[in-house]
């Protein structure tokens, strides 16, 4: 996050389609972008419309990782 920012952001904000930062973060494997989204109080429970989520999308990636 920016030192200078000024606005409050809605960190369990959604797109059309249901997705949220936390979802799209854990989906690419951007571990420090999750953890920095948890620590402001992201949902890992918080599903998209094809009921996808964070928690889910990040174990699947570290699963996958780990088998590599």
């Amino acid at each position: 996050m920016c030192a200078c920012a000024t606005e409050v952001v809605d960190v369990n904000w959604q797109s059309f389609d249901g997705r949220s930062a936390l979802l799209l973060a854990a989906s690419e494997g951007y571990t420090a972008c999750m953890q920095l989204l948890v620590q402001h109080g992201a949902d890992v429970n918080l599903s998209d419309c094809m009921q996808d989520a964070p928690l889910l999308a990040g174990t699947i990636i570290l699963l996958f990782c780990v088998s590599e």
